[in-house]
């Protein structure tokens, strides 16, 4: 499939021409994640503007709020898409209306601010209600969202209902799989460890070798339960079988497994382990842009770990130079952050006598 770059916009002029490179765009904006590809997506809304095209500029807005969603940028994204969402208010564009408010929710369940995670949720809701011809992967996508809101909100019972509704909606086995195992979920959170491995047994039979990423998902939450019980040794033969659920193109996974796999480690008292597996991490980012916040509170949490252990820290201390090396030019926030880590270790090594 031919990607938009910046170059290709240049050239356009015809309204029907700019429309179709929208919906182009639209379509695929998941993999609109490189820092080049903000440029081409700000030139195609740039011409939206200059052309007037009200309803294009919305869904550009759009566009640009979820690529800084996918690249961890939640308060750009969250301005884009108040942006969009303001245009299509004064154009009565309903449909598109609770799509954008439910992604907003979205983003706002991520920065873990959950009031206006629902608050955005309810307004798409009521939008719902009103249209009959949505397409169903939207108001699937809605409900499932919606009710792992309620889920992290602790109000399990009424995030089952929104769930049950969405899987009226499931498009495919991997659909289901995925609610399915926020069932699960939802049971190791009521502290049902015995409901919840049968549901996620469910799940990994649902989702098979078609989807490897939630495969990789009910894996970690499988480990998760293992840990709860005290049973590190399992927990870490599932944690694993997630790993090698995960491709490059999915690293932000691999963080979130990590995070897993380090408590099981830290309860087993082998630390050292827990940055040998933190370096190999870092290994495979080739991308530091889309991984940046992951990648600080990864070192800080390794500070942390290490603050008692000389060895580690140093380790933690090459590992950090070495970044800052690599990242020296067009990555100054980046680097930036890098050094206050490096300073962090320094100052937990003088503080012990270390050096």
């Amino acid at each position: 499939m031919l990607k938009l770059t910046a170059d290709i916009i240049g050239i356009m002029s015809e309204h029907q021409q700019i429309s179709e490179k929208v919906e182009l765009v639209t379509k695929n904006i998941i993999d609109y994640k490189k820092e080049s590809d903000l440029a081409a997506l700000e030139k195609l809304k740039d011409l939206c503007i200059k052309e007037n095209m009200t309803i294009e500029m919305a869904k550009m807005y759009r566009n640009i709020g979820m690529y800084h969603f996918y690249t961890n940028n939640f308060d750009n994204a969250t301005i884009s898409m108040e942006l969009a969402i303001d245009l299509l208010r004064r154009e009565s564009g309903t449909k598109l209306l609770a799509e954008y408010y439910s992604e907003l929710g979205l983003i706002y369940f991520y920065n873990h601010e959950y009031l206006y995670s629902r608050r955005y949720y309810e307004e798409a809701e009521e939008l719902l209600t009103q249209e009959s011809d949505i397409d169903k992967h939207i108001v699937y996508l809605h409900y499932f969202r919606y009710g792992m809101l309620l889920n992290s909100m602790q109000e399990y019972s009424h995030s089952k209902l929104k769930l049950e509704k969405a899987l009226l909606f499931a498009a495919d086995e991997k659909d289901t799989a995925l609610i399915i195992m926020n069932f699960g979920i939802l049971s190791k959170k009521q502290k049902d460890m015995k409901t919840a491995l049968r549901y996620y047994s469910k799940a990994l039979w649902l989702v098979g070798d078609k989807d490897m990423k939630i495969k990789g998902i009910v894996y970690n939450n499988i480990a998760e339960v293992y840990k709860i019980l005290g049973q590190y040794e399992k927990a870490l033969s599932y944690m694993d079988r997630a790993f090698k659920c995960i491709t490059d193109d999915n690293l932000s996974r691999l963080f979130v497994f990590f995070n897993t796999y380090t408590e099981i480690k830290i309860l087993k008292g082998e630390r050292e382990a827990v940055l040998d597996k933190f370096l190999q991490l870092l290994g495979r980012v080739k991308e530091f842009h889309l991984y940046r916040a992951l990648i600080i509170e990864g070192i800080s949490n390794m500070i942390v770990i290490g603050s008692e252990d000389e060895s580690i820290l140093e380790r933690l201390e090459t590992a950090i130079i070495k970044l800052i090396e690599e990242n020296a030019f067009g990555h100054d926030e980046f680097v930036r952050e890098l050094k206050a880590c490096l300073e962090n270790i320094r100052l937990f090594l003088k503080d012990s006598k270390m050096i």
